[in-house]
């Protein structure tokens, strides 16, 4: 990616991190303005450099693993009756339109254990409290701060 677009790409992906934190939901329209940024990048002729973008060149297969880590989310979300949120699946179909599958894939299983440890470590710190894990079931992690975190994390600085 270029600086400009990479810059884009972490502003409107902290933002909604930002949003999630904030209210453990992320709004409807946040995949569509990802998705649709990178859609725009992605058509721009000479704007950005990024092997995402080049999707003539890539095969069915090598397009539907660019969007099998939304897919498997949307699917969990609806098995898990919204365990995992609709959200979040949306969030990472959006970025198949700005990264490729390889980026994609290890952005989000990286970012899925950073959300685990963070459980593990929030699990610990309830049963040394006294307080067990009872009240921890029901709460909701935010997934997209773990999201942002794992691709500051691959992606480099701008």
């Amino acid at each position: 990616m270029t600086t400009m677009v990479r810059m884009i790409y972490f502003v409107i992906l902290g933002w909604m991190a930002i949003s999630d934190l904030r209210t453990k939901t992320i709004p409807i329209w946040a995949p569509w303005i990802m998705g649709i940024t990178g859609l725009l990048f992605c058509t721009a002729p000479g704007l950005i450099e990024n092997p995402a973008c080049y999707a003539g060149e890539e095969g069915f297969w090598q397009l539907f693993l660019r969007f099998l880590p939304g897919l498997a989310a949307l699917i969990l979300s609806l098995l898990s009756r919204e365990s995992i949120g609709r959200g979040d699946g949306g969030i990472l179909l959006s970025l198949a339109f700005w990264l490729d599958a390889g980026d994609l894939s290890r952005i989000a299983l990286a970012a899925a254990a950073f959300c685990g440890i963070y459980g593990m470590l929030l699990c610990g710190w309830s049963i040394l409290g006294g307080r067990g894990i009872a009240g921890i079931r029901k709460r909701r992690i935010p997934y997209l701060p773990f999201l942002c975190a794992a691709s500051v994390f691959f992606q480099g600085s701008i």
